[in-house]
């Protein structure tokens, strides 16, 4: 698994302060402020007492300041290429940024996150969030308000930013959050929902390494594009779209609006795709051969071995949480859990309520907080402590939710409440359970274990 699937890795390159050229002026509501270079417009909401930075450095291109309704308002722009930091879509920039802020501020806590689908970027959606945290001022620790938007345009994601200390009230946050969904315009380049031929060949010469020769046949599907020198690829096509149907029916999600093809690369051998994941990711060929397949970014790679086999529906499901359904938060626990139930059946999952029942199972409190399931260390009071029995424990964990009879119904709600959370904040998810279940995690723990100790 590549280091940084769920929690994009950032780079000091990302510039929270500007270089200040101070301009004080008057900015009234409906004021419009041109990005040509992104083809970007921002119409800005009335700020009183407003200065201005411009000529900023690095990643920082303008910041507003001033007040509204009784909060000291700050608002950034910030654009960065894509292709530095590996940001594929809005979510990831998204992802990118708050990632950012946490490092900056740890107590961030998210309030909601959300895809909205607009004019905003070269692909049509955007990713927005609310969040409350603490900031340094001079007069100390303060408690802000935080709102943000993603895009991107065609080679340079973008984010706009809104702090506002104290956090803003009712209205003021109507107006940040009106200004961000509907004051950001895109008039560029759109991308072309099924690559062009021409893109394909792009992407191919760009990740894959020389060492795999030759051009790639490239075949779409109704939700994929197919890169592949197998013999296989139009098997392997209809196996793709089959998993995708499976996966939809397991978890209903509705047909987003128009997206872009996902790209999957299918290679003819095994070593093969072990040079192009220890190229992508930056790994050993031999660390790259322990993986049959991965999801990670916008696509899925692998090499034909067997149509049937689960590693391809285990990693379609990651693919499809991070790139349609933008649920890539929540943790390991969760996002190896949803995949994992997927791939296993009932009894598979038996050894891991044994464990549970024995309490040799991390208490749920703890289980959401570890870091990655595959890499955990070992916990000696554990038999068989492997990530392959920790991702059957994540997969129960998540059985639990889909069947449990008390909280089935929302199984639905849960997936996007949890799935939009920071990785393994604890807290938020105690929150979403007390919202969802009027239940702690706490309370959780102890109706996971009657429902292992009571299952079949």
């Amino acid at each position: 698994m590549p280091p940084d699937r769920f929690f994009i890795n950032s780079s000091s390159a990302y510039r929270m302060a500007c270089a200040a050229i101070f301009i004080a002026t008057a900015i009234r509501g409906g004021d419009a402020v041109e990005f040509k270079e992104y083809n970007l417009t921002l119409t800005l909401p009335p700020i009183e007492n407003a200065t201005t930075q411009i000529n900023p450095t690095e990643d920082c291109r303008q910041v507003w300041e001033g007040s509204m309704g009784g909060s000291r308002i700050k608002i950034t722009f910030l654009a960065f290429p894509m292709s530095k930091f590996h940001l594929i879509n809005p979510d990831d920039a998204l992802t990118f940024v708050v990632d950012n802020q946490v490092k900056l501020d740890p107590a961030l806590k998210l309030l909601k996150r959300e895809t909205v689908i607009g004019p905003y970027g070269s692909v049509a959606h955007a990713g927005f969030l609310h969040a409350t945290m603490k900031r340094n001022a001079p007069s100390g620790i303060v408690d802000s308000g935080y709102m943000a938007l993603c895009g991107a345009a065609i080679n340079d994601a973008y984010a706009v930013e809104v702090f506002s200390t104290p956090p803003a009230d009712a209205g003021t946050s109507a107006t940040i959050a009106n200004f961000l969904k509907k004051g950001i315009v895109y008039n560029g380049k759109v991308y072309d929902l099924k690559w062009t031929d021409q893109e394909a060949l792009d992407r191919w010469k760009r990740d894959v390494p020389p060492e795999v020769k030759g051009a790639p046949e490239i075949r779409r599907t109704k939700h994929y594009i197919i890169f592949t020198n197998s013999s296989s690829g139009e098997l392997f096509a209809k196996k793709m779209e089959e998993c995708y149907d499976t996966i939809q029916k397991i978890y209903p999600f509705p047909e987003t609006p128009p997206r872009r093809l996902m790209p999957v690369f299918l290679f003819r051998t095994s070593d093969q795709y072990n040079l192009y994941y220890s190229k992508i990711a930056g790994v050993s060929v031999e660390a790259a051969s322990k993986s049959k397949g991965h999801a990670w970014r916008d696509y899925y790679a692998t090499s034909y071995d067997a149509p049937n086999d689960p590693v391809h529906i285990h990693e379609a499901t990651h693919q499809i949480f991070m790139n349609r359904l933008w649920l890539s938060g929540g943790g390991s626990w969760f996002q190896e859990g949803v995949a994992e139930f997927v791939t296993t059946k009932h009894n598979d999952r038996n050894d891991a309520s044994r464990m549970v029942k024995k309490h040799q199972s991390p208490p749920l409190p703890e289980f959401v907080k570890i870091q990655s399931l595959l890499y955990s260390p070992s916990d000696a009071k554990r038999e068989g402590d492997t990530g392959a029995a920790r991702y059957k424990e994540a997969a129960l964990l998540i059985e639990f939710f889909h069947e449990a009879p008390a909280l089935k119904a929302k199984f639905p709600q849960f997936l996007a409440a949890i799935g939009k959370l920071l990785p393994n904040d604890a807290d938020a998810i105690d929150a979403a359970f007390k919202t969802l279940y009027n239940t702690s995690i706490a309370e959780m723990d102890a109706a996971y274990l009657k429902y292992c100790e009571s299952r079949n």
